[in-house]
This record gives C-alpha cells, structure tokens and sequence, in this order.
C-alpha cells in the first residue's frame, strides 16, 4: 500500500460508518453482482453459491445483504429459494486448492480405472 492510498478496509468501515459514498460503492458493486448471479442461477440452477475474493470477506454481511436482495429480485423465485449464497473460508487459497483437487481427481481416476472415483455431489463425473 501507499501512504494516502484508499484501501477496501476503509471504504468498508466508512460504509459501516454512515459515509454515503462508500455505501453507495458497496451497494452498486452489490447490485452488479447480484444481477449478475441471478442471471446464472435462472440458468444454471445451483444449490449454492459460494463468493470469494477480498470484497465478500472484508464487507460481510454490508455486502452480502444488498447482494441478496438484488439477486432475489432479479432471479426466479423458485431457483433463487433453493440456492444459498455464503462467503468462502478458504481466503485466495481456493484455486489452489481447487486445482489440487481436480489434479488428484485425474490422476486417481487414471491410477484406478473412471469408475472407481465417485463423481462430485451433483452428478458431474471427474474430467478423464
């Protein structure tokens, strides 16, 4: 960081604060990607939906609520009442892991034979 430099802490915490600006940052952001989601939930129908990156997890709840809101209003009702939406854990460890996982997925399938490797909860097989 550079000294003066705004970082995503302060807009949050100003948000948090009462500062109209960093509210209207937060919300707008909030509303892109909750349109945005709601265009992939009337398509694809997931359980759940998982955010990550610095945003969801510095803003919580501030950020998470207009999201919902705005994805509720913009999806169908009957797929948007059956997906959860929840802020990762795993940080900017998540592709790495993901890749680890589908890398160990490939070569036990290959080790093993393709049946003997379960597919993922949802019914998609591990790429062979």
């Amino acid at each position: 960081e550079h000294p003066g430099e705004l970082s995503l802490e302060m807009i949050v915490e100003a948000g948090k604060s009462g500062d109209r600006l960093s509210q209207t940052v937060l919300s707008e952001a909030a509303a892109h990607l909750g349109t945005a989601l709601a265009g992939m939930v009337n398509v694809l129908n997931p359980e759940k939906i998982i955010l990550g990156g610095p945003l969801p997890r510095v803003a919580g709840d501030t950020f998470l609520d207009p999201l919902l809101y705005f994805l509720r209003a913009r999806a169908f009702q009957r797929s948007v009442s059956a997906t959860q939406v929840v802020i990762s854990q795993l940080d900017e460890k998540a592709s790495a892991l993901g890749v680890v996982v589908m890398l160990a997925r490939e070569l036990l399938g290959k080790l093993a034979g393709p049946k003997s490797i379960p597919p993922p909860r949802g019914g998609t097989p591990a790429i062979p």
